[in-house]
């Protein structure tokens, strides 16, 4: 071996102390081994999205077709219910005034519990999201922090136990960018080490660009923590965009998150 000056070094030698062979596994390998898809979605409520009494609103419950939020958690919800093997969904809402005192909330149960927030299948997530849209009044500003840390709280506690038998999607659906994103950035870098994804559906003609910074893979927290694995996905809902494309684009990139916070963690698929 030579220097860059072209003098002789003495010979180097590496020495190999231990080989660990470890099976690659697919995504499908640990729903196969049992791992549980655990499923959250929530719904922006927040005066953007028009009064829901109002046919031009992105909230107006027509009698015959489905508004732009309940396309998206029709089609996601029933994609993602095929690995939800409990059927139960945690229906979550954001960026209202909510009953009985009315006082502005970032983190409300749609299904009107104060303790449980799940729901049975699409069916329950839909009737929930109806039933709350009679009693809520749209407020401000957009926040998603809330919703990503109460899903942040069941990632943290499975990693605690140890195991890949658990993994956690959160939908966040919205007609806008959030207000003031530190949080929300701070959110999105603390589940980063926790078996969690979030998927965001942009609906409405509002410019979502500055969601972008969401997507960032060099992503810092304010106290200057640095993203360790992607975890966010962001599609703008479009009329001409068919429920299939919608959910191929917005759950492509969950199978890669999940093996990168499996391999993150030494998580493997068990045998069984």
């Amino acid at each position: 071996m030579s220097s860059i000056e072209g003098k002789k070094k003495g010979n180097t030698s590496v020495e190999l102390v231990n080989v660990l062979q470890v099976a690659s596994s697919s995504f499908i390998d640990y729903l196969k081994a049992g791992t549980q898809i655990h499923f959250s979605v929530a719904v922006d409520f927040t005066a953007s999205n028009g009064n829901p009494l109002d046919p031009s609103s992105l909230h107006y419950i027509h009698p015959h077709k489905f508004n732009p939020y309940m396309t998206a958690l029709n089609a996601v919800t029933s994609v993602i219910g095929k690995y939800n093997r409990h059927g139960r969904i945690a229906a979550l809402g954001f960026g209202a005034q909510i009953p009985p005192d009315y006082k502005v909330s970032h983190l409300f149960f749609l299904n009107g519990d104060a303790k449980d927030p799940h729901v049975n299948g699409i069916d329950g997530v839909l009737n929930a999201y109806r039933s709350a849209l009679l009693s809520i009044r749209p407020y401000a500003p957009t926040d998603y922090s809330e919703v990503i840390y109460h899903t942040y709280k069941f990632g943290a506690a499975v990693q605690r136990q140890g195991s890949s038998d658990h993994y956690f999607v959160l939908l966040i659906v919205t007609d806008g960018c959030v207000t003031n994103p530190e949080r929300t950035v701070n959110a999105i870098v603390d589940c980063a080490e926790l078996p969690v994804s979030i998927v965001i559906v942009g609906v409405g003609n509002q410019d979502f660009s500055p969601m972008q910074r969401l997507l960032s893979p060099i992503l810092k927290s304010s106290e200057g923590r640095l993203l360790r694995r992607e975890i966010v996905t962001f599609v703008p809902y479009t009329a001409s965009m068919t429920s299939n494309e919608l959910v191929t684009k917005l759950l492509l990139n969950v199978p890669r998150q999940f093996l990168t916070w499996a391999m993150m963690h030494g998580r493997f698929a068990p045998s069984r």
